[in-house]
C-alpha cells in the first residue's frame, strides 16, 4: 500500500524530471545487460560492484554527472531487489525485463535525499535533488517517517508521487457469517447473496472517441509534433479509464471486506486480499474446477445444467437460477468446509467473532478442467 499524490512541476522542472527518468531507464538496462553476460560456474555482479563501476563511469563521462547519483544508484537497487524477487518467488516475479523509452517512466529517492514540507492545507513541496522544490497536491494526508519515495510519469503527462507504507485497517463490525463470490466475464463479480456487480466501462462517446484517436495515429508521422499530442490524448483517455478502474477496486473491496465479501479479478484481488489481512477477515481461495456446474442446493454436478451463460436449471432437482449466483454458494460452501478443519485452531488464536469469505481462485494446471 502507498500513497499516491499528483505532482505539478513547472516546465523548467519538467525537462530535468525527464531526464532523470531517462538516467534511471539507461542505468537500469546497462546494469541488467551487464547481468547478462553471468556464465555458470562464475560469480554474479552484485549490487556494490555495480556502483563503483557507476562512480568511475560519473566521473569519465560529463553527461552521466549531469545526472543525480541518487537517482542512478537507486536504479540499480532497483534491478538487485528485481534478481532477488525473480530467484527467491520466481512463482510470482518473472525474469526482469528492459525498460522501454515508450513505457511509464519514473525513479525513486531514498534516505537523506529528498525532504517534504507542507505548505498549507492543500499543497505540500518535495526537494528533488537538481530538481529543487515541486509542489503536489494533498490529496490524503502526509505518512509520517517515510524513507522513500518514487516519482511517475504516465502516458497521460501526469507526474505523481507515492510514499510506501503498510496497509491500513479497515474498520468492520463482525458478525460470523460466510460469502461465496464468483468471478467472471460477463458478470465480474456474482455473489451468493444474489448481487452482481460490474466494473466500470467506457461509455459509447468515449469509445468513440478512443477509435478517432487511434485512427488519427495511425495516418500521422511517427515522431511529428501531431502525432505526440495525439499520442497525450490517447493517454488521458485511457488514464481516465484506468482511474475509474481503480476508483471502483478501491471502494468494492473495502465495502466488500467490511461486509464479508471478497471479489475481483487481478488488481481487486490483491488489494482485497491485503485489506482482508489488515482487517482480520478470513479470506478462503477455494479451487475453481466445476463450480459452474454444481448444484448449490443438491450437489450434483452436470455439464447439462448449464442451459446457457446466465441460466443454471438442475436437471436431477429441478432447480432454476442465476447460473454466477449458483456458482458462488458453491464457493461459498467449498470454503466454509474448508474452513471446518481448522476452525478450532484459527478459533482459538483469533476469536470466534471473525468473518470470513471464499474467494473462486484463478485455475491452475493441477485443477481438473471443469
Amino acid at each position: 500500500m502507498s500513497s499516491r499524490y499528483r505532482m505539478y512541476p513547472t516546465a523548467a522542472q519538467e525537462v530535468v524530471l525527464r531526464g532523470h527518468c531517462g538516467h534511471a531507464r539507461f542505468v537500469y538496462n546497462l546494469g541488467l545487460e551487464q547481468r547478462s553476460w553471468w556464465q555458470p560456474g562464475r560469480r554474479s555482479i552484485s549490487f556494490a560492484h555495480q556502483c563503483r563501476e557507476l562512480t568511475a563511469v560519473r566521473a569519465q563521462y560529463r553527461w552521466r554527472a549531469e545526472g543525480s547519483s541518487v537517482v542512478q544508484q537507486q536504479a540499480l537497487k532497483d534491478l538487485a531487489q528485481a534478481f532477488a524477487n525473480f530467484f527467491h518467488h520466481p512463482e510470482h516475479f518473472g525474469y526482469p525485463t528492459f525498460r522501454r523509452k515508450g513505457d511509464e517512466g519514473g525513479f525513486r529517492l531514498v534516505g537523506q535525499s529528498f525532504t517534504v514540507e507542507q505548505l498549507n492545507g492543500r499543497w505540500a513541496g518535495i526537494h528533488i535533488p537538481k530538481v529543487g522544490r515541486v509542489r503536489f497536491r494533498l490529496s490524503r494526508p502526509l505518512p509520517n517517517g517515510a524513507k522513500s519515495c518514487r516519482v511517475k510519469h504516465d502516458h497521460a503527462g501526469r507526474w505523481h508521487l507515492s510514499f510506501p507504507g503498510p496497509q491500513p485497517p479497515v474498520s468492520h463490525c463482525p458478525t460470523g457469517a460466510a460469502v461465496g463470490l464468483d468471478r467472471g466475464v460477463a458478470v465480474a463479480v456474482a455473489t451468493s447473496e444474489g448481487d452482481l456487480l460490474q466494473a466500470p466501462k467506457p461509455s459509447m462517446g468515449q469509445r468513440r472517441r478512443m477509435r478517432l484517436l487511434q485512427r488519427r495515429f495511425a495516418r500521422q508521422v511517427r515522431g511529428s509534433n501531431r502525432s505526440v499530442q495525439t499520442r497525450l490524448a490517447v493517454g488521458r483517455l485511457r488514464a481516465k479509464e484506468r482511474n475509474r478502474r481503480k476508483d471502483w477496486i478501491e471502494k468494492t473491496s473495502t465495502r466488500l471486506v467490511r461486509a464479508i465479501l471478497a471479489s475481483g479479478w487481478g488488481e481487486l484481488a490483491r488489494r482485497l486480499r491485503e485489506k482482508a489481512e489488515a482487517s482480520g477477515v478470513w479470506l478462503v481461495e477455494v479451487p475453481p474446477a466445476f463450480t459452474s456446474q454444481t448444484c448449490a442446493a443438491c450437489w450434483s454436478v452436470r455439464r447439462e445444467h448449464r442451459e446457457s451463460q446466465a441460466v443454471f436449471h438442475c436437471q436431477d432437482c429441478g432447480r432454476w437460477a442465476d447460473a454466477d449466483v449458483n456458482a458462488a454458494m458453491v464457493i461459498r460452501e467449498r470454503g466454509i468446509r474448508m474452513l471446518a478443519p481448522a476452525a478450532g485452531h484459527m478459533v482459538a488464536a483469533r476469536g470466534a467473532d471473525r468473518v470470513a469469505g471464499a474467494l473462486k481462485r484463478e485455475p491452475t494446471s493441477a485443477d481438473p478442467v471443469a
